[in-house]
């Protein structure tokens, strides 16, 4: 957010000042720590650690982003203090352009949205360290929450050529193989080792702990410790491919997805979105040549005042056949007219 060459000798010290402006150690945490580093050998200060091991705080602990009113007149200090400051060559810390992006962020710090939110857990412990310390993890940002789960998803999906079965199946299967592995590092502390087979445990922990198999082997050991989802309500929740909500499909004039009357082509993508005929994006030369009668005859695509696209969806959905013209909602139909627009520009 704060352009600063990386030749500039007072790069680092500026970002560890405002690093320190922001976060706040833990006083307890800090004050564990500070006695751990003084019986190493050789012994080591807290302001040493920041500058050689930061990595050790960082897991060791926990920060916190006080509220604007503390925060904003430090930041701002830290700010007017090195901003100005110049190095042997006489180029500034701050050029132009990062004095007008450093009014921005301080706009954001004294609205209170670089501060944390009041009362929300923002560290999970882990548990012991072997140096005897606590462990922790941040969730604060959105590097682990949204990287640690869509870079690695990218890696086990399919590049092209599958189907919407395949597909979804296969973001299931990573959701739960992501959920077991983040829930018993977050609750333990410890990697997931064992298999994915959900099903498997669930049945195995039914049948030893059933009335029958202890009349047969009393001895036999209670299986504890696990939480049996087959013995719950199940979630209406959905992953995957969602159903397309009954306002949105009533207002578009879709069908209801019917057993009875599958389509002819991508009956599994309809019926998990619930409609007669699936809905995606404009494709194929049947779908292209009704779009652009479309937009050359009826009203409600090329009307003088442009597309009504709400009347444009349900005029387009009464062409559906599930053949080769399917569903559309208002998206699909505006997303293709702005591509057309851009390519004839």
């Amino acid at each position: 957010m704060i352009w600063i060459p990386k030749s500039h000798p007072l790069r680092a010290v500026f970002a560890r000042t405002l690093r320190d402006a922001i976060f706040l150690p833990d006083k307890d945490d800090k004050r564990r720590l500070i006695s751990w580093l003084a019986r190493q050998n050789p012994p080591m200060t807290w302001d040493e650690c920041c500058i050689f091991k930061p990595t050790l705080i960082k897991h060791h602990c926990k920060m916190s982003v006080p509220p604007a009113e503390v925060l904003y007149p430090v930041v701002s200090k830290v700010i007017e203090t090195y901003g100005p400051l110049k190095d042997t060559q006489g180029t500034p810390l701050f050029g132009k352009a990062t004095w007008n992006s450093v009014k921005n962020i301080l706009e954001y710090v004294r609205r209170g949205y670089i501060s944390d939110p009041p009362g929300v857990a923002l560290y999970i412990q882990l548990g012991i360290a072997e140096n005897g310390l606590p462990l922790y993890r941040c969730c604060r940002g959105t590097n682990y929450t949204e990287g640690g789960v869509h870079r690695t998803m990218h890696a086990v999906m399919p590049i092209n050529g599958v189907s919407p079965r395949h597909m979804n199946n296969r973001l299931l299967d990573y959701i739960y193989g992501h959920n077991v592995d983040v829930g018993t590092y977050n609750s333990t502390g410890h990697r997931y080792s064992g298999h994915y087979d959900l099903w498997l445990t669930n049945k195995r922990q039914r049948i030893i702990n059933s009335e029958q198999l202890r009349l047969l082997v009393p001895s036999a050991r209670v299986v504890t410790g696990w939480v049996n989802g087959d013995l719950y309500h199940q979630t209406d929740e959905v992953s995957g491919i969602l159903p397309v909500p009954d306002s949105v499909r009533i207002e578009a004039d879709m069908l209801s997805y019917s057993d009875a009357l599958p389509p002819k082509r991508h009956a599994y993508l309809a019926k998990k979105q619930g409609t007669r005929f699936p809905v995606i994006t404009i494709v194929g030369a049947a779908e292209r040549r009704l779009y652009s009668n479309l937009m050359r005859d009826d009203q409600s695509f090329a009307g003088p005042n442009g597309p009504v696209w709400r009347d444009a969806v349900k005029r387009w959905n009464r062409e559906a056949n599930g053949e080769t013209i399917f569903y559309k909602v208002r998206i699909f139909v505006n997303i293709n007219t702005t591509s057309l627009i851009h390519d004839d520009s």
